[in-house]
């Protein structure tokens, strides 16, 4: 069996999933796609920042602006790590677009498997524009 299971791997390969391109670059290039895509998108600043194990981050961001989904003054963002297309939210960078789906908890937003913010800087950098 392990010979059958090696003759496959030689011949078809390992299935490799890997992310084409940096979400958050993506994100900034093509803002209103992923503005349809998302329930609930915003500009926001970090006002509290945890790191929950390995793999996990919770921010706390108090909304600046909202440009989809329910107007809140802040929303905590789940931030889980489970791709190669995730990716960590820096502490030292204040300001954010966030792009997320309702988590079913008010005022909670959850991000994995795909990296849907982007840091102002680079909003900035590639001309980003929301309304």
């Amino acid at each position: 069996m392990r010979y059958l299971l090696f003759l496959y791997f030689l011949f078809f390969g390992t299935p490799v999933i890997a992310c084409i391109a940096d979400p958050s670059s993506t994100i900034a290039v093509e803002p209103k796609r992923f503005l349809e895509k998302y329930e609930i998108v915003f500009f926001g600043k970090i006002v509290s920042f945890e790191e929950v194990g390995e793999n996990h981050q919770i921010i706390t961001f108090e909304v600046q602006k909202s440009f989809k989904g329910p107007s809140e003054d802040y929303f905590m963002v789940e931030n889980k790590i489970t791709s190669t297309c995730s990716d960590w939210i820096d502490e030292n960078i204040s300001h954010y677009y966030v792009f997320g789906n309702d988590s079913g908890s008010p005022k909670v937003i959850q991000i994995s498997d795909f990296a849907s913010f982007v840091p102002a800087p680079m909003a900035k950098e590639y001309g980003m524009e929301l309304r």
